[in-house]
């Protein structure tokens, strides 16, 4: 993720993206209320987007590649001691990330595990032409974009149905441990998730409702 400063132009720093060319220059930045006012006029605040869907689905996406690429620069300087670099997306929907309106008890990729998988790909092949560390570029050739992420979310097991993430609301007395790997690796099993040998690099869960509709993202290790 980029950080911006009054007089920053996204037009530019986003390599031309045509969705910022009408003067995104950065002209106010507001702590009092969390918001940014550009040149143009728009105001925007912690958390909002602005624009249709199109445009939101592009920004989302972006994010995601910017991500990726942040968390492969900083696993590039750490996998030779021997640390594990984590990624943390919170997204505003379950069903965003996993899908259960079919025959299949385990659901299917949601909006944003798509784009992930899609982005991860393109930018781990890009990213590998940089790579001059033959067991780093090994460590990466090892893991498949499917199984490099998870989602870090409550977990609802009905009777004679397979483990389901759902939305926070549940009550708990409905919550297991399984949904099974996902939740326990997540949950229970930290060793295991921080260990190199686990392909799961990058996490997905809801962000708080308080802090609005949006998917944000930070690294962790």
């Amino acid at each position: 993720m980029k950080q911006l400063r009054r007089k920053a132009d996204l037009f530019a720093a986003s390599n031309g993206l045509a969705e910022y060319a009408d003067r995104y220059v950065v002209a106010e930045i507001d702590g009092r209320d969390s918001s940014v006012t550009f040149l143009n006029g728009l105001k925007l605040y912690a958390g909002q987007f602005s624009g249709g869907e199109e445009r939101t689905a592009l920004q989302r996406r972006v994010q995601i590649r910017e991500t990726i690429r942040t968390h492969l620069r900083r696993e590039r300087e750490l996998y030779s001691r021997g640390v594990k670099v984590l990624s943390l997306f919170f997204i505003d929907e379950v069903s965003k990330y996993r899908l259960y309106d079919g025959d299949s008890g385990s659901g299917r990729s949601g909006e944003y595990a798509k784009m992930f998988e899609e982005e991860y790909v393109a930018v781990a092949e890009a990213f590998r032409r940089e790579i001059d560390d033959p067991a780093y570029r090994a460590y990466l050739d090892g893991i498949d974009a499917r199984e490099t992420h998870q989602g870090y979310f409550s977990i609802d097991r009905r009777k004679g149905r397979q483990a389901r993430f759902v939305e926070g609301k549940i009550d708990r007395k409905s919550r297991t441990s399984s949904d099974a790997d996902a939740y326990d690796l997540i949950m229970r099993d930290k060793e295991r998730l921080l260990s190199l040998d686990e392909p799961v690099r990058f996490l997905f869960s809801p962000a708080l409702r308080e802090v609005g509709q949006l998917m944000c993202s930070r690294s962790v290790c």
